[in-house]
This record gives C-alpha cells, sequence and structure tokens, in this order.
C-alpha cells in the first residue's frame, strides 16, 4: 500500500503491470522489477513490448514493403521524398500533421497503395507532407490538418513543379546516374 501511495498510482496499474512483466519473462523475484521505481514508465515500457511483440509480423511486413519503395526516393531542390521507415512512423506522421494516414498502413503493406513523405531536404524525419500513391498517379496530398501549408495553399499547389518532376522520373523509368543519384528528366519544351 505504501508502495503505491508513494507512487500514487492505482493497484491495477501495479497488477497490469505484473501481469506484462510475467508474460515478458521478466523476473519478479527481483525487488527492482517487482517494485520498479517509476511504475508508470516501467508499466509503460513493457505495454510498448508486448505491443511489439504483437506486430513483430505486422512490422517484417512493413519493411518488406518499404524495402520494395526504396527506388521512389528523391530529391532534388531542397526537397525530398522517401518511403515510411516503420508502421510506428506512419502513426506517428498522422499524429503530428493532424491527418489519418496512420490508418493506412495495412494499404501500404499490401501494395494497394504506396505511402510516401515528402520532407524538407535539410529536415527529413520532420513530417511535412504525406503522399498515398496509386501506382505513379497521385492519389491524395496532405500536409497538416489535411492541406494547410504555406498559408492556405494545398501541399499540391506549393510542390507542383517538384512532383510534376518526380512523376515524371517515375514514368521515364526511374533512371539513375552511376552515383546513384535520379536523372533528372527532359523538362517539356528545352
Amino acid at each position: 500500500v505504501r508502495y503505491l501511495q508513494k507512487q500514487q498510482e492505482d493497484p491495477f496499474i501495479l497488477l497490469d503491470y505484473w501481469d506484462m512483466a510475467d508474460r515478458l519473462d521478466l523476473d519478479l523475484q527481483e525487488a527492482v522489477i517487482r517494485w520498479p521505481p517509476h511504475l508508470r514508465g516501467a508499466h509503460d515500457r513493457a505495454a510498448s513490448q508486448i505491443q511489439y511483440q504483437k506486430n513483430a509480423p505486422v512490422n517484417l511486413r512493413f519493411a518488406a514493403m518499404t524495402e520494395r519503395c526504396r527506388g521512389l526516393a528523391w530529391e532534388h531542390d531542397g526537397i525530398c521524398i522517401r518511403p515510411a521507415e516503420s508502421v510506428e512512423e506512419l502513426v506517428q506522421e498522422g499524429k503530428t500533421l493532424h491527418h489519418c494516414v496512420g490508418g493506412y498502413a495495412e494499404r501500404h503493406m499490401k501494395g494497394v497503395t504506396t505511402i510516401l513523405f515528402l520532407r524538407r531536404a535539410d529536415e527529413p524525419h520532420i513530417p511535412y507532407v504525406t503522399l498515398e500513391m496509386d501506382g505513379n498517379r497521385i492519389r491524395q496530398i496532405h500536409g497538416y490538418h489535411n492541406d494547410i501549408l504555406a498559408g492556405s495553399q494545398k501541399p499540391s499547389v506549393v510542390h507542383k513543379a517538384f512532383l510534376d518532376i518526380w512523376i515524371q522520373w517515375l514514368q521515364d523509368g526511374s533512371k539513375r546516374n552511376e552515383d546513384g543519384t535520379p536523372k533528372l528528366p527532359k523538362r517539356k519544351g528545352t
């Protein structure tokens, strides 16, 4: 009782933690594991580990799809495009940008659509714009709260030139130079 009072936690949190610790084969005979200094943190870490184990097959399928999409990665004029690295990153993208891409993991894993991230090249891990592709066609493109970017313009308007060149590069066969950099397509009229 004193332990729970000190932790300011409900007994059910402790019981839930002990159950998860047992499922994770943690040695509950060790005092520091049975009575963790920070119960809530230990509980949340155990819950994350259980979730990770449960999601292992999904994560493997997602990683396989990510590898198939690596050839779509591209950088030009300070903007880059890359595939989502994990289910967790996809979910975080949706949370950060306040849109529903986090629910598209299954579609991406099955190859129904391809989810890609448009980023500033100097900040490739900071959510900016999300693309859903259907073959070489953009199905959806959303920034913060589905379209707020650079004032009231949609990402498709702000990044039209970049996306036009990228789509043309895809349609031309995604060719790369000897050093692995994408070969820019010839611009129409030049």
